[in-house]
């Protein structure tokens, strides 16, 4: 099983910008695409860093997780 960030694992954006989390996939040890759960918000209004957490669990009960930290502030 296994989780794969859409794009890096960190990101910058300013603040004041719009973010769009590009969120992450993840499959079963099938192969087969299994639901992404997020934990985790970005505040643009001030310089600030957050981390987003994605998690899944598949049929088996295998869990897994990954994380992608987003600094806001001065590009």
């Amino acid at each position: 099983m296994r989780i794969e960030l859409n794009g890096p694992q960190t990101m910058r954006t300013q603040v004041g910008a719009t973010f769009t989390d590009p969120g992450a996939h993840a499959y079963d040890s099938n192969g087969q695409e299994i639901a992404v759960q997020t934990v985790g918000q970005v505040d643009t209004t001030r310089q600030s860093t957050h981390t987003l957490v994605y998690s899944a669990e598949d049929d088996a009960g295998c869990f897994c997780t990954a994380l992608r930290v987003v600094t806001v502030g001065p590009i």
